[in-house]
This record gives structure tokens, sequence and C-alpha cells, in this order.
């Protein structure tokens, strides 16, 4: 006689819940991403990869205030808007919510400048090639954390098989017994980009087309005063590094992933 054998329902259920909440590890870069407080796995979708539509992330800074923004871009409607978040010293935290005055054509292999405009701040963008190559202009901001120079930014378009994560910290010049400016990074795979200012503004580069190599390890030079700054991406979460100016040690800067 032939028998008919019964699996419980609870144990199928049981092994697809299992498999389900196994953790799936991004390995950018060679190094595992962990959960961190206010950082994001890839948001992107494949279906704006190959356009100037999609998801941005940077991040922006003075000498004495830096915080991180997100941009959503999508042609048509109103669904194109900035994510600002920016802390500056003594100030309280301050958000705001930037959107595109119309509605916004991201149209394929086209320059676009599109302007955004929020309650306390306002800025430009240049997304080109579809979005291989963008910026960020200076975030204005209005009332008292408005005061001093404009916040300069550097931003990445992000892919959905190419996170972007962002680095917030300070710089400390040579002899100065405390923080005395700030640094931002946002990474890319192994792309790296970014901004450095120290809080008298003596200090104030930006940093384009930087490489990681293997070691995670990269560096930015400027001919101008002969300044070398170099660093090297320690741990999922944390970037850090010094600068030379005319060939003598002029300081160290450390920053924090919270992107």
């Amino acid at each position: 006689m032939k028998k008919t054998i019964f699996i419980p329902c609870f144990i199928l259920l049981a092994t697809v819940l299992i498999s389900s909440c196994k953790k799936v590890s991004n390995t950018d870069n060679g190094i595992s991403d962990p959960a961190c407080s206010g950082c994001e796995r890839t948001t992107a979708t494949a279906e704006f990869d190959s356009s100037g539509q999609g998801v941005y992330k940077g991040v922006t800074l003075s000498g004495t205030g830096i915080g991180h923004f997100r941009v959503y871009l999508k042609s048509g409607g109103t669904e194109s808007f900035i994510k600002l978040h920016f802390v500056r010293e003594t100030y309280p935290e301050f958000n705001d919510t930037l959107r595109y005055s119309g509605i916004l054509q991201v149209p394929a292999n086209t320059t676009i400048y599109p302007q955004f405009l929020g309650s306390a701040s306002r800025t430009q963008l240049r997304i080109q090639d579809n979005g291989q190559s963008a910026d960020c202009g200076d975030y204005v901001l209005s009332g008292s954390i408005g005061t001093g120079p404009y916040p300069q930014s550097s931003m990445f378009k992000e892919y959905s098989n190419a996170q972007v994560k962002v680095f917030e910290g300070t710089m400390t010049g040579v002899g100065s017994p405390s923080p005395n400016g700030k640094v931002g990074f946002v990474v890319r795979g192994n792309q790296i980009i970014g901004v450095i200012t120290s809080s008298t503004n003596a200090i104030r580069e930006h940093f384009y087309n930087g490489t990681l190599n293997a070691n995670n390890q990269f560096s930015f030079s400027f001919t101008g005063n002969n300044s070398v700054y170099s660093g090297q991406l320690t741990s999922p979460t944390t970037i850090s590094g010094s600068f030379t100016v005319q060939g003598s040690p002029a300081g160290t800067f450390v920053a924090s992933r919270t992107l």
C-alpha cells in the first residue's frame, strides 16, 4: 500500500522565513557595508541608470557648518526635489526641502541647470552626460545660518549597482588645540570627491576626480599653494588623513559616514 507523507505547513513556512531573512552584504571597495546610524543602502533603481533622472547624494560644508543632501530628479510632474540636512556650530540642526518651480524635464544626452528653492535655502544643479557628470552649486542659506561663506558641495549620481556614500568630519590645523574646519567626502565605487574648508577660509579646496587604490588610499594635490591631501578609507565608516602645504605638515582630517 502506498503511503502519503504529509509535511506540516508550519515547517514549510519556517523554511521560507529563514531563507528570506539572510543578510545581504554590500562589498563596495572590498569593504562590507554595516548598518550605521543615518546610513543608507542603495536607493537608486535600474530604470534611471542610463538617464539623468534618479538619485544623487552629496556633502555640503562651510568652515563652521556641514551637512548632506539627497537629490531626486524625474521628468514631468512635480516629483523633483532636494532634501538638505545641515548643522552649523552653535545653531540648531537645519532641515529643508528644496523644490523645482514648474515641471522639470530631464532629456537624455542634454546638459541642464535646474534651480531649486526651499524655505530657507536655494541652489542650482548641473546634470550632464545622463548624470555621469553632476555638480551642485553653493547653497545660499538665509537667516542666521546664512552668515559667512556659502557652503560648497560635491555629489555623485547613484546607480542601482553603484552605491553612493557620504562622509562628514573635521580638519585640525597644525598647532590648533581642537578642530578648526570641516571636511566631507563622497564615495562611489573606487571614485572619491569632496571639500575641505578651515573656519577662517584660509583653506578652501574642492577635491575632484579622485581614485581609491587597492588599499583604499587617495591623494589630491594643488599647485597654487603646493598642498597635498592624503587619506584612506580606514574602515567601512571612517576616512582619515593629513595634508601638507609647501612641503610642511599643515594638519589632519577625519570623517565618518553619515549617509
